[in-house]
């Protein structure tokens, strides 16, 4: 798994990101909005 990378990069107006990931969570379910506020805090 690469996290931000996407085989659509450059096809979509999209980019690789550039620069790093701090604290990556991966999660097996969407989060509300509310849950990803609680995380942020």
């Amino acid at each position: 798994m690469r996290a931000g990378v996407s085989t659509c990069d450059g096809v979509d107006g999209t980019t690789a990101l550039v620069g790093e990931l701090d604290e990556l969570m991966i999660f097996q379910a969407s989060l509300t909005q509310s849950q990803i506020q609680t995380l942020g805090s």
